[in-house]
């Protein structure tokens, strides 16, 4: 009995792995198959045939498209989060935390242009139903994000301006960099962009001193 038991806690692991597995590859696939066809155009069974699994086998992850279609705008935030914090989780320096979270999400978006679609949809199909994910996640991470932007105005490399507005502007230069520049149909320039408008932008805060020498703390 003991070795029955033994044998069957060592099983445990590799099936949680399993699962974990199968379920990111279901996301993968719902968020290519949702962004190329739309959400009201896509079928369960579209997702199952591209993932390469039974349709029974998706509902068994998520009871139904709408929850599929609301769990892959979720882990897409999700990693885009993991993202930016593995690009400032060294950066000391507040103003250069800024610029490298920025870019990180450009790059993000840039490598996954059918994300930005993703959460386009997400605005267009619930609208005033549930709140757009980004912004869930932009109010979860508000805190740390203000705290930087204290950091920088504490430490003399930004003007003593109020913190909430800015961080608002800022989150809005972004992603409005982000979905114009998507529309405009030009994601492999989403780096650029977003580094031109925040280079602009901390000049202006800085009375049009250079950028990246304020985020080397060469500020007046």
């Amino acid at each position: 009995m003991a070795t029955t038991r033994a044998k069957r806690s060592v099983g445990r692991p590799p099936d949680e792995r399993l699962r974990q597995r199968r379920r990111r590859d279901l996301l993968l696939a719902a968020i290519e198959v949702f962004a190329r066809r739309g959400y009201q155009r896509t079928e369960v069974q579209e997702i199952a045939d591209a993932a390469g699994v039974a349709k029974g086998t998706v509902y068994r992850y998520f009871p139904s498209k709408r929850a599929l279609f609301l769990a892959a705008a979720d882990f897409s935030m999700l990693e885009l989060t993991e993202a930016v914090d593995r690009a400032v989780s060294r950066v000391n320096d507040p103003v250069m935390r800024l610029q490298q979270a920025a870019e990180a999400v450009a790059a993000y978006f840039q490598a996954h242009p059918e994300r930005v679609e993703l959460l386009a949809q997400e605005r267009a199909e619930f609208r005033g139903e549930i709140p757009p994910t980004h912004l869930i996640y932009r109010e979860r991470r508000r805190e740390r994000f203000e705290a930087t932007i204290r950091q920088a105005i504490e430490g003399g490399m930004l003007p003593a301006v109020p913190v909430r507005p800015l961080a608002n502007a800022l989150y809005y230069l972004l992603f409005g960099a982000i979905l114009c520049g998507s529309v405009e149909r030009t994601p492999r320039q989403l780096r650029n962009l977003v580094r031109e408008a925040f280079d602009a932008v901390l000049q202006a805060l800085t009375a049009g001193g250079s950028a990246a020498s304020v985020a080397k703390g060469g500020s007046r």
